[in-house]
């Protein structure tokens, strides 16, 4: 169904937003028995304030804009700021193929092994209409692809590639000369304290998760590092990137931190009332939008290394290479799991540990990064929060944190999460 200018006026209330959304996914995934699997979602998103109140409301099947919000209830909203009127408009982009093919013949290769894989195309337009003069057409396609290795019982390495951004079906085919006999040996090491370098993608959800709490506020953070900067920046060409968001806002880089000094914050129409939107107001298929991450960077000032400097400073320690699963709780407090560690010995890493997990608070943490990595690299990700699913990406260098609490288990069964996330969780 298509919305115009004239359908919104036909809406009564000082704001009106109508959405206009088509979605296709294709998927692939081993676990589903190798079928590609295609599914077509399109609806009309309806907002509308007047008089404090607010009301919502999504169809799939609607005839008209006033239609889908009639029988919508009405609702308390303190304060909004609507974005200045848009003009904008690009075609419908063309959905991605899947590289089946290509990721078969990775799971060929490693015949003794449990592989897995998932790939999903992603392919999003939407159509956003207010009645004060925007009229925004925008879209994306966009690739993932993750390919799960157990080299070994109870650790799955997990490889994920993400276009825009990277050459994926190069990436995949690099893998196919992956040697797996080094993670042949293992070990396993007592829970306690630790001088740990943590890799780029380690490093980036550390830092994913921290910035949850800049979506909708400036949070009080006193004592952030001052060599650390923080931006989010939706226009770079990468898989958590876009234009215009869900809001028919203008895409535009956010300073976040500032050499340690806190600067702003992503914000939507509805989060924070009293903060100029700054395009992050991103949605699901049929959902509100929420102020939400895009390309996070972190960016540093001084104490630089590689990471080969980095593990002869630790020298006895550990090195997180992996988190297969980060999850934000109240009060700041993180945990990540399902880790890919090793041991660091004389500066150099080697065996390989079984079930090492971290967790703490996030600001803490941040706190105690004694030293940061020359090796930025850019990681894509999958991010939950109230149960949207968004393309994510980091991109942030090694890092170095002494003595660090490590809880390390016999079994990959204790190892399992027993707290469930009250804001978000990240995952490869």
């Amino acid at each position: 169904m298509e919305i115009s200018e004239d359908d919104i006026q036909k809406v009564k209330g000082e704001y009106v937003e109508a959405r206009h959304s088509s979605v296709t996914y294709y998927t692939f995934g081993t676990q589903k028995g190798e079928r590609i699997q295609k599914e077509c979602k399109e609806g009309i998103f309806v907002r509308v304030v007047d008089k404090g109140r607010i009301k919502v409301a999504h169809s799939t099947t609607p005839e008209r804009v006033d239609d889908v919000i009639q029988s919508a209830a009405w609702s308390p909203v303190s304060s909004y700021t609507p974005v200045d009127p848009m003009h904008h408009y690009e075609k419908e982009p063309k959905p991605i193929e899947l590289p089946v093919e290509v990721a078969r013949n990775i799971l060929e290769t490693f015949k003794s092994t449990k592989v897995g894989a998932f790939l999903e195309s992603l392919t999003v337009y939407e159509h956003i209409v207010t009645n004060l003069g925007t009229d925004v057409y925008c879209g994306s396609s966009k690739l993932f692809a993750r390919i799960f290795i157990t080299p070994v019982p109870d650790i799955t390495i997990v490889y994920s590639f993400g276009y825009p951004g990277e050459n994926v079906i190069k990436n995949l085919e690099q893998l196919e000369e992956l040697d797996l006999r080094r993670f042949s040996q293992q070990d396993t090491i007592t829970s306690g304290q630790y001088d740990v370098v943590l890799s780029p993608q380690v490093t980036g959800i550390l830092f994913h998760e921290i910035s949850h709490s800049f979506e909708g506020f400036c949070p009080e953070m006193p004592g952030f590092p001052s060599h650390i900067s923080v931006l989010d920046h939706p226009e770079a060409e990468r898989l958590g990137g876009y234009h215009y968001d869900s809001e028919g806002c203008k895409a535009s880089q956010t300073v976040l931190v500032d050499k340690g000094v806190i600067q702003g914050c992503l914000a939507s129409v509805f989060e924070p009332g009293s903060t100029p939107p700054t395009g992050n107001g991103r949605a699901a298929f049929n959902v509100q939008p929420l102020p939400r991450q895009s390309n996070l960077e972190i960016n540093i000032h001084k104490n630089q290394c590689t990471e080969e400097e980095l593990l002869k400073m630790v020298k006895d320690g550990i090195y997180i290479a992996q988190v297969g699963r980060g999850s934000a709780f109240s009060g700041g407090i993180t945990y990540f799991s399902n880790t890919v560690s090793y041991c660091i010995k004389k500066g150099e890493c080697s065996e390989l540990l079984k079930n090492v997990s971290f967790g703490g608070n996030l600001l803490d943490m941040v706190k105690s990064i004694q030293f940061m990595g020359c090796n930025e690299k850019v990681e894509p990700a999958v991010c939950w929060k109230n149960h949207q699913r968004l393309f994510v990406t980091t991109k942030a260098p090694s890092s170095l944190i002494r003595e660090m609490p490590l809880l390390c288990y016999t079994s990959s069964r204790s190892s399992k999460q027993t707290m469930e996330p009250t804001n978000s969780s990240t995952s490869l």
